[in-house]
């Protein structure tokens, strides 16, 4: 029996640090972004990051039989960008993984704008659904 409740202590002091690592890292629950994090780099870059924990949309992505995951995220904003704001083209890049969705640039403001035209987007699952229409299911694997 202790052996039990030792794993499951492991198991809980594990998701505590996370959580704190997670926080750390900007999570902000009230912010009007969340669960989006902004990030000033030290090498003048800024970031915009969603980390798959958070499960956001994620019953919208399994409506449309996406994973949900960095990737299938990255293929939303690439998307997203293409359809709404093509000057964000050439600024804002990517750099993902399975469990995370990573934006840059240098240039803060456009992607600042990106970000908060993403979310504005995401609090419409009508219009998400729609352009989750011209997402590839192969953006689950890249």
């Amino acid at each position: 029996m202790g052996k039990i409740i030792g794993s499951v202590k492991h198991i809980f002091s594990k998701r505590s640090k996370a959580s704190e690592e997670h926080d750390s890292l900007g999570v902000v629950e009230d912010s009007p972004y969340y669960p989006f994090c902004w990030r000033e780099k030290e090498n003048g870059e800024y970031a915009v990051v969603l980390y798959a924990e958070e499960e956001y949309k994620t019953d919208i992505f399994e409506e449309k039989e996406l994973l949900g995951n960095g990737y299938t995220w990255e293929a939303l904003a690439k998307e997203f960008i293409k359809e709404e704001i093509p000057e964000a083209d050439e600024v804002v890049e990517f750099d993902p993984e399975a469990d995370m969705f990573y934006a840059y640039s240098k240039n803060r403001d456009m992607l600042y704008r990106f970000m908060t035209e993403l979310k504005t987007l995401c609090e419409d699952d009508d219009r998400l659904r729609k352009l989750l229409d011209n997402v590839d299911a192969d953006a689950n694997l890249l």
